[in-house]
């Protein structure tokens, strides 16, 4: 009898350790598997973290390995956007600083006058005498004189965004700028523009 009641209790344990064997099994193999995707997340957030420091050094180069230099291109730009506020505010003051980009951009009645001299931007010989009827078109300010942008478009001419269908999403922008006169239309490129740019070759006085 005692012979038996232990035959039982030992079949009993193997059961119980077989089935908690099971059940670490199955318990074990989603942390393992959650632990895998953090890793490989964290690998990916350390490869963008990479080619972010890679993109925002500029620097000239001898040579560059075309096919190497695409392929990172490529990959930064599949990295999930993050804002940099400490960048974003140093790039600032070094504009501010160097070029004063926010208050000589462009010519305006207030900080051009008739007669002034303008220098041309890629030429350090040529200059432009601003007359009174090219003086008349110039805005009178800057359209973001006093005030701070939170989402801004730059649009070029350069064709990539046919067929794109951006063109609700560039015109929900604060303000837009569009470069060098270039067509519009509501689907791909939107319609709202508060800026546009023009090169030189494109005027005719």
């Amino acid at each position: 009898m005692a012979l038996a009641f232990l035959r039982w209790t030992f079949r009993l344990l193997m059961v119980l350790i077989v089935f908690q064997g099971v059940c670490v099994m199955f318990y074990y193999t989603p942390n393992t598997h959650s632990s895998r995707d953090g890793m490989t997340d964290a690998l990916r957030q350390m490869h963008c973290a990479k080619l972010r420091r890679k993109f925002s050094i500029i620097k000239p180069a001898k040579s560059v390995n075309l096919q190497s230099f695409t392929r990172g291109l490529s990959d930064f730009m599949s990295c999930p956007y993050r804002s940099n506020t400490t960048e974003r505010e140093v790039n600032r003051l070094s504009l501010q600083f160097f070029c004063n980009a926010t208050g000589s951009l462009f010519l305006t009645k207030r900080n051009t006058a008739v007669n002034q001299t303008i220098p041309y931007e890629t030429s350090f010989t040529s200059t432009f005498t601003m007359n009174a009827t090219l003086h008349s078109m110039l805005p009178e300010d800057f359209p973001w004189s006093g005030r701070r942008l939170g989402r801004c478009a730059v649009v070029g001419s350069g064709g990539i965004l046919k067929n794109s269908s951006c063109g609700s999403e560039i015109d929900s922008a604060d303000f837009v700028i569009r470069f060098n006169l270039a067509s519009i239309n509501d689907s791909d490129v939107g319609l709202k523009t508060d800026l546009i740019t023009i090169n030189p070759s494109q005027i005719r006085l």
